[in-house]
């Protein structure tokens, strides 16, 4: 099934290949939307564009086979009740070896410098992160960090681990 969605600012692009196996494969899979529609699913409160770019994405029986691409949040800002704190532009690429998922977190620039991995296996995931910079010294965005990382001598250290 080749898709094409356009809907106001949100496009998806993709082809998608089911097999007799179950796998699920989607090639050259683009898509391009507001940050804002992930508030919908969970309770973040994020600003910005989102554009998702990936070459392949194999799914079989649940678990990732394969998948290489990239997350670009451009624009990011953590929308705060003083109003928004600026954060930068991020990217996060995603690989996969032997039914694993790796990712790496580069920030491309901003107030917020965020570096780290993620890494899924099974259902398992594992995310560490370093974030820095001067938006880590706000202090709403920092008591909001500290809901999930540790303040560090530059910023916070996120380390969280579970299962999906």
């Amino acid at each position: 099934i080749t898709m094409r969605v356009e809907w106001g600012g949100q496009q998806l692009t993709g082809a998608v290949t089911g097999h007799l196996t179950g796998a699920v494969v989607i090639r050259d899979f683009h898509a391009r939307f507001d940050s804002g529609l992930i508030r919908q699913l969970l309770p973040l409160y994020i600003g910005g564009r989102v554009i998702a770019s990936f070459s392949e994405i194999a799914i079989a029986s649940g678990q990732p086979l394969s998948i290489d691409g990239e997350i670009l949040w451009q624009n990011a800002v953590w929308t705060a009740a003083a109003g928004d704190v600026p954060l930068g532009d991020y990217q996060l690429r995603l690989s996969s070896d032997h039914n694993r998922v790796k990712g790496r977190v580069n920030t491309l620039s901003g107030a917020l410098i965020v570096a780290g991995d993620i890494v899924a296996a099974e259902s398992n995931y594992e995310i560490d992160l370093d974030l820095s910079g001067p938006a880590a010294r706000n202090p709403e965005l920092a008591n909001a960090l500290q809901l999930l990382a540790v303040p560090s001598p530059t910023g916070f250290d996120m380390v969280v681990q579970g299962r999906f």
